[in-house]
């Protein structure tokens, strides 16, 4: 019971990887409620999204974006942490190739 998982993220697929109004997909929740999600956004996000339960923490994998938040703006690449703090407004726009995240909340 006690064995490591080992998960590859490629073998996982996203709603939001052909439809930019999907949300991120939950790979895994705590006990406490922190939801790890997996994202692999290709285009701009139709909506604005306002987290108003949990700040969320964006670490991006693959791909560069722009984050359109309350506060201004911020281009990440790859290796990048974006920290949205919780009601903060926000939108992601892939700048190069399909971006690969993955969102702690």
């Amino acid at each position: 019971p006690h064995v490591p998982l080992r998960m590859l993220l490629s073998d996982f697929g996203t709603p939001d990887e052909a439809d930019p109004a999907a949300l991120p997909a939950p790979i895994l929740t705590a006990r406490d409620g922190t939801i790890l999600s997996l994202s692999r956004l290709t285009r701009r996000m139709e909506f604005i999204l306002r987290n108003v339960d949990f700040d969320e923490m964006h670490f991006l994998q693959f791909g560069s974006a722009l984050f359109e938040t309350d506060w201004g703006r911020v281009e990440a690449g790859p290796g990048d942490f974006v920290f949205v703090p919780k009601s903060v407004a926000y939108r992601v726009t892939p700048l190069q190739g399909p971006v690969t995240r993955l969102v702690l909340e």
